[in-house]
This record gives C-alpha cells, structure tokens and sequence, in this order.
C-alpha cells in the first residue's frame, strides 16, 4: 500500500521511492509535475512545448477562468517545480506511462474522497456515484469532441450563418475558421496577409489599421513554460464571430472574381 505523509492541505503519495506532491486547491487538486517527472527521467517542459498540450491547456484555461483556479503554475521552496491542475496532470502522467497514468488517477480519486468526506460528510455510496458521474460526463465530452471534429472535416468550404450566431461575443480560433474553408491555418492567414488584411508583428498575425476598429478579432492571454521551466505569457490573436463573416465573405468574393 502506498504511505501518504500529510502535510497541512497537501498529501504526499510516496511511487517506488519517489515522493510525489498533491496538494486541495480551491476544489481541484494540483500536481507537482516536476516531481512527477523524475522516475522517468523526462521534464515538464518537454510536454509543455507540444501543440497538443498547449491546445489542452488553452481550452482547460477558458473552462477555468470563472473559478479562479490556475492551470499551471509555478512554485518555490520546499514544494517547489511545475504543479498543473488534476486535468492537465492526467494527460501528463499518460505521456510519462499508462500505468503511472492509472496510478495518478487513483491517487487524485483518494484525494478527492477524503477532501469531500471531510467538508460534506459524503458517504461511501454518495462519493461512487459522484465520481461515476464524472467518468461518464468525460467520456460523453470525449465523444461529443470527435463528433464535432468530424463535422468540421465534412463540412463544405463556405458556412451559412444566423444573425443569433453572428452577434455572439465568443472567439474563434484561426484553425477553426480554415477547416471551415477547407485550407491550413497557414495558408489562411497568407491568403489574409496577401489580401491586405493582416500582417505579422513578431510571431503573432494583427490587422491592419484599416480594418482595426471593425470587431474582427480579439485576443486572449495564454501561459506556457520556457525552456528554463520558468511560466510566461504570450497573447493569441482570435477571431470574432463578425470577424469569421468577414473572412468568409472576403474569400468568397475573391473566388468570384478569378471565376469572371
């Protein structure tokens, strides 16, 4: 049986000879990734770094934002490293090994257990459910996922749209909007840089002045880890819904146009 030494809100989960931090944070447990890492020999950044995990960490981010709830953060002292909200931790612990995987799930299942009898006084039937419910609620957004990103794949390159949609306040990413036309998000947005319509300042596309103030696109702030381990920032340039309109619109007048 695994030995857990407890330390204030914080529990350490000892897997052959490693300790392995997790700590109750607002609800949600969190990982020390780096300590994670170390009986395998790999780093967090070299996950961090994937566009599979960035793209996790984004949309993890915006299902966050309400809650207060960090998805990686930072620390220092006798904790310190990398630490990632539980969600982000799994997908970790399954690029370090499946079975590690199973082990992480485990420990964040007992955490949450003890964390729900002690503030709720859940009994053992009330917990089961509770956390049958989740594996279902995952496995339906999992489904529900890949519906949607088989739609898009048969979707016809020009998109109809309701004024309902066209008003909503949500941004979109480049990526989305080029499958929708059947293209790359590469050659989009050098078929929106060759119309006069965007251009690359540093490594993030903006639009230029002309077409600044029309609502087309918004931004949102992402964290990533360098390549020292340490959290910055960088700012992701997206589209509004007036904004995938435009772009639509553009294309399709430009497709005429070489058609005459």
């Amino acid at each position: 049986m695994d030995e857990i030494t407890v330390y204030n809100r914080k529990e350490v989960f000892n897997y052959h000879g490693h300790g392995i931090t997790f700590s109750m944070d607002n609800g949600d447990v969190m990982v020390n990734l780096t300590e994670m890492a170390k009986p395998f020999g790999k780093l967090p950044n070299d996950f961090m770094r994937l566009e599979q995990t960035r793209n996790f960490i984004e949309a993890l981010n915006e299902r966050l934002i309400n809650t207060g709830n960090p998805v990686v953060k930072i620390s220092e002292g006798r904790y310190g490293g990398t630490w990632a909200h539980q969600k982000l931790a799994l997908k970790f612990a399954a690029w370090l090994n499946p079975r590690f995987e199973l082990w992480v799930f485990d420990r964040i299942e007992e955490l949450l257990r003890h964390g729900y009898t002690k503030l709720d006084s859940i009994g053992r039937k009330e917990l089961a459910l509770m956390l049958l419910q989740a594996e279902e609620e995952k496995e339906k957004a999992m489904q529900i996922a890949m519906e949607q990103e088989r739609e898009l794949k048969s979707q016809a390159p020009k998109v109809r749209y309701h004024d309902a949609v066209l008003q909503s306040e949500s941004l979109i990413n480049t990526n989305v909007i080029a499958k929708e036309l059947g293209m790359s998000a590469y050659a989009l947005n050098k078929r929106l840089h060759a119309m006069g319509i965007i251009y690359k300042s540093g490594n993030t596309w903006v639009l230029y002045q002309r077409y600044a103030d029309k609502g087309l696109t918004g931004t949102r702030t992402v964290p990533y880890i360098d390549r020292e381990g340490n959290q910055k920032t960088t700012i992701h340039t997206y589209w509004t819904e007036a904004g995938r309109k435009f772009i639509h619109s553009r294309l399709a007048s430009a497709v005429s146009f070489q058609k005459v």
